[in-house]
């Protein structure tokens, strides 16, 4: 409940305020994503950082929690690496998933006549396979230092290979 009420206020705030908030009553929301060296910088540290908890008690907790519950005691002490491969994958994808639901929902509200379904959806699906690229290359290979800007050129790169998912509906809209 407290989230809606923060959101309530956050929103009604823009609208009323021209978007003043006060650093203290409110996390960043966006920390200079161009500075990104990665795709998990960008979504962990620098890009909207206001839905982050929301997210992570919807999806990540839950799906983690399922995970080494249920999943992982299933699959018993033979499988146990495979266990370990879906307790590091399925919970950040799933966060990237309903990212792209709720991406979805907007867009068929907002522009629903040109709206393509699953857009929004192969966006985020693509950006949660980016970030558990990352975790797994850096937890197979822990002595890789890869320096800050071939980290910023890959980030660079796969944002605009993956971009068009998300901005073709806003384009043939054409709000502004």
């Amino acid at each position: 409940m407290e989230i809606t009420n923060r959101l309530m206020i956050f929103f009604s705030t823009l609208l009323l305020c021209g978007g003043e908030y006060h650093k203290e009553e409110w996390p960043f929301i966006i920390n200079k994503p161009f500075l990104s060296t990665s795709l998990t910088d960008l979504w962990s540290n620098r890009w909207h950082q206001l839905f982050r908890e929301i997210w992570i008690s919807l999806a990540y907790r839950p799906l983690r929690t399922f995970i080494r519950n249920k999943i992982i005691p299933l699959l018993g002490q033979k499988f146990k690496k495979i266990g370990e491969l879906f307790d590091k994958v399925i919970p950040p994808l799933g966060v990237f998933v309903l990212s792209g639901l709720f991406h979805e929902y907007i867009n068929w509200t907002v522009t629903y006549q040109y709206w393509i379904p699953g857009e929004q959806l192969t966006f985020f699906v693509l950006q949660g396979i980016g970030v558990i690229m990352e975790k797994l290359v850096k937890q197979s290979i822990p002595s890789l230092r890869i320096p800050k800007w071939l980290g910023w050129i890959w980030t660079f790169v796969f944002i605009c290979l993956t971009i068009p998912y998300f901005l073709n509906v806003w384009i043939k809209a054409n709000p502004w």
